[in-house]
């Protein structure tokens, strides 16, 4: 909720990733509305997080991405995120 409610986020999801050390943490998968750019939009992400999570809940890692995928009624498909489809 904290990324969503920024006014130039059109969608977001936050799922659990492995690093290479296979600990887990949270990357935000994040759809940008039209005319913002992706560094300013991270920043702003990151700064927004850092007022309103703590370091455990917060992303480690945000990725901006064109769409996320949806289930038939029109929920982030979860499963296709986790298995990075």
């Amino acid at each position: 909720r904290a990324i969503l409610s920024l006014p130039f986020v059109s969608e977001c999801a936050v799922i659990e990733n492995r690093d290479e050390r296979n600990r887990t943490y949270l990357k935000a998968l994040v759809v940008l509305k039209p005319g913002i750019g992706e560094r300013e939009a991270s920043e702003r992400i990151g700064e927004r997080c850092a007022e309103n999570l703590n370091k455990w809940t917060a992303p480690r890692s945000v990725v901006f991405v064109d769409s996320l995928p949806k289930t038939y009624v029109g929920k982030v498909d979860y499963g296709k995120l986790q298995s990075g489809q």
